[in-house]
């Protein structure tokens, strides 16, 4: 399990965001139907892709901007597609990851730039 952050006002535009913001400040059953609303958007985003994702299960928090994603992919590919599939969509801060690997493999290394890098610097790291 792992949390990836993202930014939260860019991505594709798959709900309404003021409205999931309006559900934040309202009462308890705007928020479950922003959540719901969110939620199918979201899988059925992931469906487009067609990539091979088993029992598929996608719940947004509209109060932390959080999708939490959970099910089965073929491989670490498939994982890591499936996650910024999540995250690339507005009103999306972070995604919890709770995603199965069927073939496991080496996860994608991430590298935050810091001042004074360059990318001679940044490939002898990692090379």
């Amino acid at each position: 399990m792992g949390m990836l952050s993202f930014i939260k006002d860019a991505g594709q535009k798959l709900f309404g965001v003021g409205e999931a913001q309006a559900a934040v400040d309202s009462n308890p059953e705007d928020v479950q139907r922003v959540s719901d609303t969110a939620s199918t958007a979201i899988t059925n985003y992931i469906h487009t892709m067609d990539l091979g994702i088993t029992d598929l299960n996608v719940t947004f928090n509209p109060s932390t901007a959080e999708v939490h994603i959970s099910g089965t992919v073929p491989d670490q590919a498939t994982k890591e597609k499936v996650l910024l599939c999540c995250g690339n969509v507005q009103g999306v801060a972070n995604v919890v990851d709770n995603l199965t690997v069927a073939a496991p493999s080496d996860e994608s290394k991430f590298y935050t730039v810091k001042s004074g890098d360059n990318l001679s610097k940044v490939s002898k790291e990692f090379y």
